[in-house]
């Protein structure tokens, strides 16, 4: 994920700086519509931050499930360490 992340923001940045430019002094320096750029690059960032969160989010009570299963299987004994 943070090779992603690293990604968005390297190609991203420019883009969306380029595109803020465009915005404030009315010169061509992107084609196209500026909005695109100055939207897409952060919910991108903000994306490849919340996705890892959300995951953690919705894996919060399989750790009980996972040692259950684990000592189940694998008829093995699970011992707290001291």
């Amino acid at each position: 994920m943070r090779i992603w992340l690293g990604g968005v923001v390297l190609l991203g940045s420019p883009i969306f700086v380029l595109s803020l430019l465009t915005l404030l002094k009315g010169r061509g320096y992107v084609e196209g519509d500026v909005g695109i750029g100055l939207w897409v690059p952060p919910v991108m960032v903000l994306f490849g931050i919340l996705l890892p969160k959300f995951g953690l989010w919705l894996g919060r009570n399989e750790e009980h499930f996972m040692l259950e299963f684990l000592q189940r299987t694998l008829v093995a004994r699970i011992t707290k360490p001291s």
